[in-house]
């Protein structure tokens, strides 16, 4: 099942949302919106995750090519 929910991106300790669409049944992340950070002055990325609709957070997902574990990407695609 595809629905939408939130992207998140933690810099700093300061989260950065963008809305996406993630499907529940493979984990798979598409249509992300892309937001300018470089404007934030961000550096450090801490994590990632989706946030759903319930406030459920999705720490293992697919997105772009990579695997997300626990929050952090994994270095090989999958």
């Amino acid at each position: 099942m595809k629905i939408k929910a939130t992207y998140v991106s933690v810099w700093s300790g300061f989260e950065v949302t963008s809305n996406c669409k993630i499907d529940l049944t493979t984990k798979e992340v598409f249509d992300v919106k892309q937001v300018d950070i470089e404007a934030l002055d961000l550096h450090e990325l801490d994590e990632e995750f989706i946030r759903l609709e319930d406030g459920t957070e999705i720490r293992n997902f697919f997105y772009d090519d990579f695997e997300y574990v626990d929050g952090q990407r994994e270095d090989e695609e999958f």
